[in-house]
C-alpha cells in the first residue's frame, strides 16, 4: 500500500510505493532526500497473513491500484522540468530555471549566474543588444520632449547669434560687453538645457521607465548646468592645464629678468609655437577628442547621482574609461551621427553671417508695399531686417535641431543603458557615513570649486584696481596707482583668508562653499567646532601643504586620519558630513 510523507524542506505532501518504507528517496520538488518510515512488525506479520486475490476485481482501492503501477512507465517524458524547484521549463533551449537560476538539468547553479545573481540580476550581456534595440521604443513615447527640446534650443541658439552680431555692431566696450555677456548667457542655457536632459534620461533609465515627462523649462537652472557642462573639461584636464600655465608663467618670468617685455615675448613665442610640426597636434587633437567621448557618459552617469565628484577628478575618469573601455567604446560610436549634425550646424553658423547680409542687400531696395513707400535705412528699416533675419534663421535653427535633438536624445539613452548595467563597474557613489574621513579624490574637487571662486573675486578686485589706478595716474597721481594696484594685489591674500577662515569658524556648516557642493565638512579633533583662530592656522599652513609642489596635500594618502600637513598643523580633520544631515 503506498506511503504518503510529508517533505520536511518544502512541506509538499510526497507518495511513494510501499516497498520505499526503511529508505531515503529524492523528493521530486526541492530534491532533498526524505527518509521513510518503516513499518511496524505488527502491521509487517499482519500483512503477511493476507492472501492476494487470484483474480484483479473492481472493488480495488485507489491505493492498491497506484501500487501496482510501474512508475517509470508513468513518467511524463515529454515535460521539461527543473530538477531543483520542480518548475516547468516550455523553452527546450532554456539552460538555467527562470524561477530559481539553477540549471535545469543538474539542479547546480553556475559561476557565471552567481556574477549576474551579486550585480542585482544584470547580465552585462544584455546591454550590447538592448541599447540598440529598446531604445527605438523610448523614441516613440518621447516624441514631445524632442520637439520641445528642439524649439527651447532653436531660441537659445537664435538669441545667441542676435547677441553676437548686436556685440559687432557696437563700437565702445561697455555695449560690445553687454552684448557679448547675453550671448554667452544664452548659449549656456542651451548647453544646460542639454545636460540637464541627459541626467534625466539616465535617471529615467536606471529606474527601468520607458517614458519621460516633460522636463520643467527653467532657465536659471539651465544656466547654472552649462556653466557646469563648461566647467568640467577645465576640472578634468586641471593637472595639464596648470602645468601648461606654470611653464610659460616660467619661460615669461624669464624673458622678463633678461630685460624683454610682453610684446617681444609674443613675437618671440609665435615662430616657436608655429615651428611645430603639424602630425604630432593632429595626433594629440584625436586622442584628446577621443577621450572626451569616452569620458563624457561617465561624468553625465556620475552627475546624475547623489555623489558627484567622480565626475571632476582626472585619475578616476582614467581609471573607470581603463575598467569599461569597451562598453564606452561601443556607446561612443553612436556620438558620431549627433556629431557630424552638429559639425554641420557649426558650418551653418559660419554661412550665417553671408546669409544675412545677402538679405541686407536686397532689403536696401526693396519697396515694402505694406508701407507704400521705400524705406530709409533707419530704426524702422534694421528692425524689420532683423526680424525677418531672426525668423528664417529661427526655422533654419528648428529644422536642424529636430535632427540634432532626435540623435542626442537617443544617445542619451544609450548612455542611461550604461550606467544601468554597469553601474557597479562605473563605482558610482549613493551615500556616504556620517563621520567618516575624507580622501584625496572629493578634496581635490572642493579644493577646485574653492580656488575657482577666489580666482573670480580676486581678479575682479584687482581689475578694479588697476582701472582706478590707471584713472588716477591720468590725473598726475603716480602715488594712488601704486597704492590701489597694490591693494589689488594684496586681495590675493587677504580675500582667501578671510573666506576660507570665516567659512569654516561661522554658521553651521563648517565648510567652504567647494566643500559644501562635495558635502564634506572640518572640525577639529574630537569633533568640535573650528574657532577664527584655528581656522586662520589652518590656512596658512596650506602654504606649507604646496611647497613643494603641493606635497604636504598628499599625506592624506599614506595616514588613517587622512590628513594634510595643514590638518595635522591645526589638528583638524575632514570628514564625510553624511546623508541624513547634508541638504
Amino acid at each position: 500500500m503506498p506511503v504518503k510523507v510529508r517533505c520536511k524542506h518544502c512541506s509538499n505532501v510526497v507518495t511513494v510505493p510501499d516497498k520505499a518504507r526503511g529508505k531515503a528517496v529524492k523528493c521530486p520538488h526541492c530534491a532533498e532526500a526524505i527518509r521513510i518510515p518503516a513499518s511496524s512488525k505488527k502491521a509487517a506479520a499482519k500483512k503477511a497473513t493476507i492472501r492476494k486475490p487470484a483474480v484483479a476485481s473492481s472493488t480495488i482501492d485507489d491505493d492498491d491500484f497506484l501500487a501496482g503501477m510501474d512508475l517509470r512507465q508513468a513518467e511524463d517524458t515529454k515535460t521539461r522540468i527543473c530538477t531543483k524547484c520542480g518548475t516547468p521549463a516550455d523553452d527546450p533551449e532554456l539552460v538555467d530555471c527562470l524561477n530559481c537560476r539553477h540549471n535545469i538539468d543538474t539542479g547546480i547553479m553556475s559561476q557565471r549566474m552567481k556574477y549576474i545573481i551579486a550585480r542585482g540580476g544584470l547580465d552585462p550581456d544584455d546591454f550590447w543588444g538592448t541599447a540598440w534595440g529598446d531604445t527605438w521604443d523610448f523614441m516613440k513615447n518621447i516624441k514631445g520632449t524632442i520637439f520641445c527640446s528642439a524649439i527651447n534650443w532653436s531660441i537659445f541658439a537664435c538669441f545667441a547669434v542676435s547677441c553676437f552680431y548686436a556685440s559687432e555692431v557696437c563700437e565702445n566696450i561697455p555695449p560690445k560687453a553687454f552684448w557679448l555677456s547675453l550671448c554667452f548667457v544664452f548659449s549656456m542655457a542651451g548647453v544646460g538645457w542639454g545636460l540637464n536632459l541627459s541626467i534625466l534620461v539616465l535617471q529615467t533609465t536606471v529606474k527601468g521607465n520607458n517614458t519621460l515627462h516633460s522636463p520643467h523649462f527653467d532657465i536659471y537652472a539651465a544656466i547654472a548646468w552649462g556653466v557646469r557642462a563648461l566647467f568640467w573639461p577645465i576640472l578634468v584636464f586641471f593637472p595639464l592645464i596648470a602645468s601648461a600655465a606654470i611653464f610659460f608663467a616660467a619661460d615669461f618670468g624669464y624673458f622678463l629678468y633678461t630685460g624683454g617685455d610682453w610684446n617681444l615675448y609674443l613675437d618671440a613665442l609665435m615662430p616657436k609655437l608655429e615651428a611645430i610640426p603639424i602630425v604630432p597636434l593632429v595626433i594629440v587633437g584625436i586622442v584628446l577628442d577621443l577621450f572626451v567621448h569616452l569620458a563624457w557618459p561617465i561624468a553625465v552617469g556620475h552627475m546624475g547621482m547623489p555623489y558627484t565628484y567622480k565626475a571632476y577628478v582626472p585619475w578616476e575618469v582614467f581609471k573607470l574609461i581603463a575598467k569599461n573601455f569597451f562598453p564606452l567604446l561601443y556607446v561612443a560610436m553612436f556620438a558620431l551621427v549627433p556629431s557630424l549634425v552638429i559639425h554641420l550646424l557649426l558650418i551653418f553658423y559660419g554661412q550665417l553671417g553671408t546669409y544675412e547680409t545677402n538679405v541686407l542687400g536686397q532689403l536696401s531696395d526693396w519697396d515694402l508695399s505694406i508701407l507704400g513707400s521705400k524705406l530709409e535705412e533707419g530704426f524702422m528699416y534694421f528692425t524689420l531686417l532683423y526680424l525677418m533675419v531672426f525668423v528664417a534663421t529661427f526655422l533654419h535653427m528648428v529644422v536642424l535641431f529636430l535632427i540634432v535633438g532626435f540623435f542626442a536624445i537617443y544617445y542619451m539613452r544609450i548612455v542611461g543603458y550604461l550606467a544601468y548595467y554597469f553601474r557597479g563597474e562605473l563605482e558610482f557613489v549613493y551615500e556616504s557615513n556620517r563621520d567618516e574621513n575624507c580622501g584625496f579624490s572629493p578634496r581635490y574637487v572642493a579644493t577646485l570649486i574653492d580656488f575657482t571662486i577666489m580666482l573670480v573675486f580676486c581678479g575682479v578686485i584687482q581689475g578694479l584696481g588697476l582701472i582706478a589706478g590707471s584713472i588716477f595716474r591720468k590725473l598726475g597721481s603716480e602715488y594712488l596707482f601704486y597704492l590701489l594696484s597694490g591693494l589689488g594685489g594684496l586681495s590675493w591674500l587677504v580675500l582667501p583668508w578671510i573666506y576660507f577662515a570665516k567659512t569654516q569658524s561661522s554658521g553651521t556648516h563648517m565648510a567652504t562653499l567647494g566643500k559644501r557642493a562635495v558635502g564634506i565638512i572640518v572640525y577639529k579633533e574630537g569633533k568640535k567646532k573650528l574657532d577664527f583662530s584655528m581656522a586662520t592656522t589652518r590656512f596658512f599652513s596650506k602654504i606649507l601643504s604646496m611647497l613643494p609642489l603641493g606635497a604636504g596635500c598628499f599625506l592624506i594618502l599614506f595616514n588613517d586620519k587622512k590628513q594634510a600637513l595643514h590638518d595635522q598643523f591645526a589638528k583638524t580633520l575632514v570628514v564625510w558630513k553624511g546623508d541624513d544631515t547634508r541638504r
